[in-house]
C-alpha cells in the first residue's frame, strides 16, 4: 500500500518509492529513539529499584520528548566525533555516556548536557566494571542467537537491562 502511494507520487518508480519509504522510516526511528530509550530505562530502573512497575513506564520518554531527543542526538554526535579519532576513543566514549538515559529517566529536571556531564563523572573508574558486565553477556548472546534462533533474547534483554539498571543504582 505504502509503496503504491509512494510510487504514484514519485512518477511510477517503485525503487525510488521504496528508498523514500526507507528514508522516512529511518527519520522516524531517529526521532523516537531517544524517547523509547528513556522509557526503556525508566521501566528497568523501576525493576532495579523494586518500585511498582507498569507498562506505561515504557512511554515516559515521550512526555519529555524534546529532552529525550536532544539527549539521543548529542550523545550520538559525541560518540561519532570520538570515533572519528579512532575506534578505541569511540568505544571509551560509549562507555563514558552509558548512564545518560538512566539519569534522564531517574531525574526529570536533568537536561541533556547535564546528564552527559553526570554520566562522565559516574563512569570515572567504572568503565572497566561496565565493560566486564557487558562482556558477561557475550556467551549468552551467542547462545540466544545461534541455539535459540533469537528467541532467547526474550529472556536475555530484560536480564541485561535490569543488570545495567542495577549497575546505575550502584554507581550513582
Amino acid at each position: 500500500l505504502f509503496v503504491g502511494v509512494a510510487s504514484s507520487v514519485s512518477g511510477g518508480n517503485a525503487e525510488a518509492a521504496g528508498d523514500a519509504i526507507k528514508g522516512f522510516a529511518l527519520l522516524v526511528l531517529f526521532l523516537i529513539s531517544g524517547a523509547l530509550t528513556v522509557g526503556f530505562c525508566s521501566f528497568f530502573l523501576g525493576i532495579a529499584q523494586e518500585a511498582e512497575v507498569r507498562l506505561e513506564l515504557l512511554f515516559t520518554g515521550f512526555r519529555r520528548f524534546w529532552k529525550s531527543f536532544a539527549t539521543y542526538f548529542l550523545s550520538s554526535l559525541f560518540i561519532i566525533l570520538w570515533s572519528l579519532l579512532l575506534i578505541i576513543p569511540g568505544i571509551i566514549a560509549t562507555f563514558r555516556y552509558a548512564m545518560i538515559y538512566y539519569i534522564i529517566a531517574d531525574d526529570e529536571d536533568c537536561g541533556p548536557l547535564e546528564a552527559i556531564s553526570r554520566s562522565k563523572e559516574m563512569m570515572k573508574g567504572n568503565k572497566w566494571k561496565f565493560f566486564c558486565l557487558n562482556w558477561r553477556f557475550f556467551g549468552w548472546a551467542l547462545l540466544a542467537t545461534f541455539f535459540t534462533l533469537g528467541i532467547g533474547y526474550l529472556w536475555l534483554i530484560p536480564y541485561m537491562q535490569t543488570s545495567f539498571a542495577k549497575f546505575y543504582e550502584d554507581v550513582k
